[in-house]
């Protein structure tokens, strides 16, 4: 979602190319202070809910999924990827 949702309306949501927030969004988001790290990967937390990190998830049954690649402290390239499950040991 490019913005907070409100119950009982529309949000946009935006699936490909580059999303521009500032270093404060980005920082409830990833839990960073900063704003994005430039040319870090950015994953879904398998920690927490709704949030992205840098860190794939690496515990045997968590998926792994791709979000995007940090153009700049500002700017996240969406690319989302497969969601792969890991493997179970």
């Amino acid at each position: 979602a490019v913005a907070v949702g409100v119950e009982t309306s529309s949000v946009m949501i935006k699936y490909s190319g580059p999303l521009r927030l500032t270093t404060a969004q980005w920082d409830v988001i990833t839990g960073e202070t900063g704003g994005l790290t430039r040319q870090a990967r950015y994953f879904l937390s398998a920690a927490t809910a709704g949030k992205i990190t840098q860190t794939a998830p690496v515990t045997s049954g968590e998926f792994v999924t791709q979000v995007g690649i940090a153009l700049s402290a500002t700017d996240l390239m969406i690319q989302i990827g497969p969601t792969l499950e890991n493997p179970s040991e």
